[in-house]
């Protein structure tokens, strides 16, 4: 049996509520990239990085808190730029429920599989993140930190697969 990792709360809102759905989604990404880290490293990423990236962890949820802070705000100037992004209405709604999907996928994925499992669920999650995450980019400030942070996991990720490959 798979390694037990805890499982993503499913989304807290229905209907049209925007604002929720954004944290959700964003606690989403936050609690899903922890749990990368802290529960399946080994078998995911070369051991050396591993505490680099425990390390910088601190500072990668901050800049989610920061960007949820923000969220939880909601000015009309943000609630404008959000729309402009995507990120508002049906479109966020679609972009939740895909994110659902991947992550869903994940963490199925780890429960039932060994634990170097086969990663079929970790790249889609990760790309949906990207989009998720590149949209903000342009509308909440301090995503960028936690932006990085998952874009050298995937490089981490990518090594360890090229290795093996060898």
């Amino acid at each position: 049996m798979g390694t037990t990792w805890p499982m993503v709360a499913p989304p807290p809102f229905s209907g049209g509520d925007d604002q929720k759905r954004l944290v959700w989604m964003l606690e989403t990404i936050r609690q899903t990239l922890h749990d990368l880290i802290e529960f399946n490293t080994p078998s995911l990423i070369p051991a050396e990085q591993r505490p680099l990236f425990t390390q910088n962890w601190p500072e990668v949820e901050t800049s989610f808190k920061d960007a949820i802070a923000t969220i939880t705000k909601n000015h009309a100037g943000l609630v404008l730029n959000l729309k402009q992004a995507g990120m508002a209405g049906p479109m966020l709604e679609m972009k939740s429920k895909s994110l659902q999907r991947c992550v869903d996928g994940l963490y199925r994925e780890v429960q039932t599989s060994s634990p170097i499992f086969s990663l079929k669920w970790l790249k889609p999650t990760s790309k949906c993140m990207n989009t998720i995450i590149g949209s903000l980019l342009r509308t909440v400030p301090g995503l960028e930190v936690a932006k990085e942070y998952k874009d050298h996991f995937e490089v981490a990720v990518d090594v360890m697969e090229a290795a093996k490959s060898e």
